[in-house]
């Protein structure tokens, strides 16, 4: 009996045993299977990117898979096959994984992946980094170009592609005959290698030293003249020594005073006077003054004084120019043909005047200049099939426009650069005093078929209108009083400087 119960216990032993090593196993095997678990989670073995971060690099035009679902299907065939599948995560890897190279064109510039409205969005000051950037209407070299901008030009970047960048600038623009430049907002896109984030300054010019004149010696006076020795007997001349010169005294020199820079004076005055159009009010009795406020037409200031340099002081201590206001209103007049207030165009045939009478040279009330016939269709002909004079008179009668620059209407910046930009393949800025600061200075001795002639017509030292000479003594433009292109006979009034490009 006792012998049967040793060995029931030791069976039941065998058993213990036996299940707590299955435990211990399993309890192992559990403990692997958490510790992989955890590795796969905090270190993903396929890390695909953003899904946005890939789609800024495929061109739109092209039809590929969704990036969110390739990356789902890949996460799915590594999380199922473990760990040890070395080949087919590399397999998954090769098929959601696209590689996109960025092309150039024949002149090395980035060619846009993206179209334009898939641009991200975005809002940076930016600066130019070159020396000039060229602004087109789309992020393309072929398109239309807007303008260029000079190094340190201040921009906003609204919007980023792969190669390019949407902008916008402030640019001042030529105003109506006898008002001054409005800034005015326009939109383009440049080459984002053009452009940095950082503020870029101006470089300033070294003056250069002015020599210091050397003063002219003054002759000594009472200097000795030398004596002739006298004649020996045997009548041979004795040889004399010859005198040494005496060191002239250096006079002593007076540094000259700089003239002091004329400052300009202001003479009281009162009275109410009226805007003749957009007029601004500026900080200051200069266009190098902020502007405070804006005039509109028939617009009452109240005048304080008058300064030297021909600016009204107003109560509110601003200043405008004493030209583009009257003492009186203007009147609306509702005949068919109304007067215009403001001051026509010098005839652009006929040189200025020197006569001291001034007025002589001004259009009279009853003056009106003949219009050109409007031509709202154009016939352009292709530029390398004519010349520049018969490829320019194809624009006599498009009607003139403010700030028009498109063939259903130009100023007179407007149309250098258009031709300028179709003829020559050069850019150049929409407006007229920015023209006259670019390009090499020639006389008119020298004019050649493509010069822009830039013109003074206010008389306040700033370039206010350009023509284009076009050869045989032609020269074109955009006229304000006439309405339009049209043709004109070289020389003009009012020219200050001609300028060469091509």
């Amino acid at each position: 009996m006792e012998n049967k119960t040793v060995k029931f216990d030791r069976n039941e032993e065998l058993r213990r045993l036996r299940t707590e090593r299955r435990l211990r196993r399993g309890l192992k095997m559990t403990s692997i299977v958490l510790v992989m678990s955890l590795v796969i989670l905090l270190f993903p073995i396929v890390p695909l990117g953003h899904a946005s971060d890939i789609c800024l690099q495929v061109p739109s035009e092209q039809t590929l898979p969704s990036i969110e679902s390739a990356a789902s299907f890949a996460n799915l065939r590594v999380s199922t096959k473990g760990n040890d599948n070395t080949d087919r995560i590399e397999e998954a890897l090769k098929e959601n994984t696209f590689v996109i190279s960025e092309s150039t064109d024949r002149d090395g510039r980035a060619v846009e992946l993206l179209d334009a409205s898939a641009f991200r969005d975005c809002s940076q000051v930016v600066y130019i980094g070159a020396s000039r950037a060229t602004v087109y209407m789309l992020p393309d070299t072929g398109s239309e170009i807007v303008t260029s901008l000079p190094y340190a030009e201040r921009a906003v970047r609204t919007g980023i592609g792969s190669a390019w960048s949407r902008i916008e600038f402030i640019v001042s623009v030529d105003g109506a005959e006898g008002e001054e430049p409005v800034e005015k907002t326009f939109y383009g896109y440049v080459l984002s290698d053009n452009l940095t984030l950082d503020a870029v300054a101006t470089p300033t010019p070294t003056p250069t030293e002015t020599p210091t004149p050397t003063p002219t010696p003054e002759p000594k006076q009472n200097t000795p003249t030398p004596t002739p020795a006298k004649e020996v007997e045997n009548d041979e001349p004795k040889a004399t020594a010859t005198p040494e010169p005496t060191a002239t005294p250096e006079p002593e020199y007076t540094e000259p005073t700089a003239t002091p820079e004329p400052s300009i004076e202001e003479t009281e005055m009162s009275g109410t006077y009226y805007s003749l159009g957009g007029v601004n009010v500026r900080t200051g009795p200069s266009t190098d003054y902020s502007v405070m406020d804006q005039l509109s037409r028939n617009d009452a200031v109240t005048v304080v004084a008058l300064t030297s340099n021909g600016w009204y002081k107003l109560d509110n201590g601003g200043y405008v120019r004493s030209d583009l206001v009257d003492s009186q209103p203007i009147v609306e007049e509702t005949t068919e043909t109304t007067t215009e207030t403001q001051t026509e165009e010098p005839s652009e045939n006929t040189t200025t005047s020197s006569s001291e009478d001034n007025s002589s040279s001004e259009p009279s009330e009853s003056y009106e200049p003949e219009k050109v016939a409007i031509n709202s269709n154009p016939d352009i002909p292709d530029p390398s099939s004519c010349d520049l004079l018969t490829y320019a008179r194809a624009f006599i009668g498009i009607p003139y426009v403010w700030c028009g620059a498109d063939l259903s209407g130009l100023d007179c910046s407007g149309f250098v650069s258009y031709v300028y930009a179709h003829y020559y393949h050069y850019s150049l800025p929409h407006q007229s005093a920015m023209i006259a600061e670019l390009g090499t200075e020639v006389t008119d001795g020298e004019l050649l078929p493509g010069d822009v002639i830039c013109h003074d017509y206010n008389g306040d030292g700033r370039v206010d209108h350009v023509s284009l000479y076009c050869g045989d003594g032609v020269v074109m433009h955009a006229s304000t009083s006439k309405g339009g292109i049209v043709e004109d006979w070289y020389p003009m009034s009012a020219m200050v400087t001609i300028r060469r490009f091509v």
